[in-house]
């Protein structure tokens, strides 16, 4: 593939619009992606004005150049900024106005609906920009930053943002954020969080900058690999880290071209960003979009650097390979009567055929055939070494007409079943309906997938039920071998349902789980908590807390849905009586199998330690607290503290009871049955999955 070079024109905006055509004609260039300040782009006439769009495109067409994209980060970092007086210099009149925060904000919206209404106008499918962030200032937290300020900015977002990207939705346009310091999504972990307070919304994408990340440490091509269905936007644009130790990476307040700042822009090629692997990711992912030269280098004169910048992203690119390098060696193969593709399908050892026809279906992670590398040259020089030693002539019936159309990542998926000591990251996720009526049955679905197929899992959740929406989503945090089995566990305290555990075996594809959850006819309007408890191998690793809202009538699907809470378990506190010390011991120092750490009193606390506020202490900075419980535990008062203090600090939902008595269970406190008991007197909560935890921890 030949991604056209475009080159970007924010920092020409000194320059008219037709000497800025004229001299990116003279630079080479396939293109422009014109910004929205300047007469480079005025939304306002191209709206008001019949023929503006027609002219500006007439202009463009007359010097050979194309226009994927127009630009409108000024306008829309007055979204969600907190506006001060440096606003005014980067705004029209129009918006600016009389400088009020709440007018600015508001105009701002409008004149980002308006900019899609103008891409439409135009021609072009995407927008790029910024969303400013009325949160960045609380980036280093103190004074202490509560957790509620920092979700307020964020559902600031889906407030002001979920109707510009309803116009963008109406207009076939998509808006695709730069991702910024300054900005609600600075790096992979605020940006996940923007698509997720955004519902995931189409609209809603990445124009991918790599200047912008590698100074602050992140890796460019996680990025990329991170939100492959995101990706609307690409900028060519490096920067490099120069710390010198006295310059720190905030840099100090020296303005870019001071050579004593922490870090700095350079022309692509002269910084820190590799760029050959972004090129490779970008193959990887199956994009085919425009590459856009940014030139922030304040060391190099702009002409040269753009001169330079359009050469050296010339060269770059490359378009990816449709067929293995060891491709040739299926034809030598051949002749033996099988091919690499054929060995582990169609033949048992050398003459003889498989009998089964079942095929192969594609690996959901394709890639490039850099797999057989590893795999192919190994089996094909066994196999045709077995071939020379065996006395029967190799059958060709038919095996490689058969198998010519699989391809390397099906071959490699041959593999995957097999590999015991494959290991890979594995994201969990829920989707459920954001209300429901009385009467009615709502699905819950939970997915594991790899964090590269997030966008399809989506897709899939909502083929499924057109209603679902992305209630929360955790990592397991440590990578799940193959074959490791999960299992999940729905509550709704009152509500019923079907199978409340079921389980997955990860085999590295996705695949999910659905509840159906009757609300009953009596039902109370209102919120319902729901929690997801999951478990690796039996061993309780986190859980994923939602909220469903009960209505009494029929629901009406809404564009903007409150999402729940994720937790993946990493400290565990473990309340226990001291008689069952020798049981509860023997048993804990299993958690760490599953990479959780646990405060046990008799190991954790130090000679001397004053244990009280130490134990308290231990129990605000756990995820969950195990509730090892006997009859010793019910009556012991110190257990009573520390369960009823975690139970007032963090809430029902932090307390999981181990029972490491009976049956019969000993009688739980009224205080915890609703939730961890059931109600039924007999246990804690009537989950196999933690029944089974039991077991385990019994074993």
């Amino acid at each position: 593939m030949t991604r056209p070079v475009t080159l970007f024109s924010g920092q020409w905006v000194d320059l008219p619009s037709t000497d800025l055509v004229e001299k990116t004609r003279e630079f080479g260039y396939d293109g422009i992606e014109l910004a929205c300040w300047t007469d480079h782009f005025e939304v306002d006439k191209a709206l008001a004005e019949d023929d503006y769009c027609d002219n500006k495109r007439k202009a463009l067409d007359d010097a050979g150049l194309q226009c994927h994209a127009i630009s409108a980060h000024r306008v829309g970092q007055a979204v969600l900024d907190r506006i001060d007086e440096r606003h005014q210099a980067i705004l029209p009149e129009y918006v600016w106005g009389d400088g009020n925060t709440d007018g600015v904000n508001a105009r701002a919206i409008e004149e980002l609906k308006n900019t899609a209404r103008a891409a439409q106008k135009f021609g072009v499918e995407i927008v790029n920009g910024f969303t400013g962030s009325s949160i960045w200032h609380l980036l280093y937290s103190f004074p202490p930053v509560p957790q509620s300020m920092t979700i307020a900015g964020f559902d600031l977002l889906a407030e002001r943002f979920n109707p510009i990207l309803d116009v963008f939705g109406e207009c076939r346009v998509r808006f695709a954020l730069e991702v910024h310091p300054t900005e609600i999504a600075f790096d992979i972990h605020t940006a996940e969080r923007a698509l997720h307070v955004l519902n995931r919304r189409p609209e809603f994408g990445f124009s991918f900058d790599p200047s912008h990340l590698i100074w602050q440490g992140i890796d460019p091509v996680k990025f990329l690999r991170r939100f492959p269905d995101r990706i609307y936007h690409v900028q060519i644009n490096d920067a490099i880290v120069t710390l010198d130790g006295e310059s720190g990476i905030n840099c100090s307040h020296l303005n870019f071209s001071d050579v004593r700042r922490g870090w700095s822009f350079r022309g692509p090629g002269r910084g820190g960003v590799n760029f050959e692997e972004i090129i490779r990711a970008l193959n990887d992912i199956g994009y085919n979009g425009p590459l856009s030269v940014e030139c922030e280098d304040s060391g190099m004169k702009r002409s040269i650097g753009a001169r330079e910048a359009l050469e050296f992203t010339r060269k770059l690119d490359f378009s990816p390979s449709t067929i293995s390098f060891d491709a040739a060696f299926d034809e030598v193969c051949a002749d033996f009567g099988f091919g690499i593709d054929a060995l582990d399908e169609g033949v048992d050892g050398v003459g003889s055929q498989r009998t089964s026809d079942e095929s192969i279906p594609p690996h959901p992670e394709d890639s490039p055939a850099s797999f057989r590398s590893s795999h192919s040259e190994r089996l094909s020089t066994s196999r045709r070494e077995e071939s020379f030693r065996s006395d029967a002539a190799p059958s060709t019936s038919g095996i490689n007409e058969n198998l010519r159309g699989l391809t390397p990542a099906s071959f490699r998926g041959m593999f995957d079943e097999q590999s015991d000591e494959q290991r890979e990251e594995v994201d969990c996720t829920i989707f459920a309906p954001p209300s429901a009526g009385t009467g009615e049955a709502a699905l819950v679905q939970v997915f594991i997938h790899s964090p590269l197929h997030e966008g399809d899992v989506l897709k899939t959740a909502t083929k499924v039920d057109s209603r679902a929406c992305w209630r929360g989503s955790t990592s397991l945090g440590t990578e799940l071998a193959r074959g490791s089995q999960l299992s999940f566990q729905l509550t709704i305290p009152r509500f019923q349902y079907e199978a409340p555990e079921q389980s997955i075996v990860w085999r590295g594809r996705t695949a999910s789980v659905q509840f159906s959850v009757e609300i009953p006819c009596g039902a109370k309007a209102g919120d319902a908590h729901g929690t997801i408890y999951v478990a690796q191998d039996s061993i309780p690793i986190g859980q994923i807390t939602f909220i469903l809202v009960v209505e009494t009538a029929c629901p009406t699907p809404s564009g903007n849905h409150a999402t729940g809470k994720a937790t993946r378990f990493s400290q565990a506190f473990v309340s226990y009586a001291r008689s069952d010390t020798p049981d509860v011991t023997k048993r804990v120092k299993l958690l760490e199998a599953v990479g959780i750490r646990y405060f046990q009193d008799v190991f954790s606390l130090k000679p001397g330690e004053q244990w009280l506020p130490r134990i308290y202490k231990a129990i605000d900075d756990s995820d969950v607290l195990l509730l090892f419980w006997s009859r010793a535990a019910r009556a012991s008062s110190w257990v009573e503290k520390e369960w009823r203090y975690g139970l007032e600090t963090n809430g029902d939902g932090f307390i999981v009871p181990v029972a490491i008595e009976g049956p019969p269970i000993p009688e739980p406190p009224s205080e915890l049955q609703q939730l961890h008991f059931g109600g039924t007197g007999i246990g804690y909560p009537p989950m196999p999955i933690w029944k089974r935890f039991s077991r385990w921890f019994q074993s």
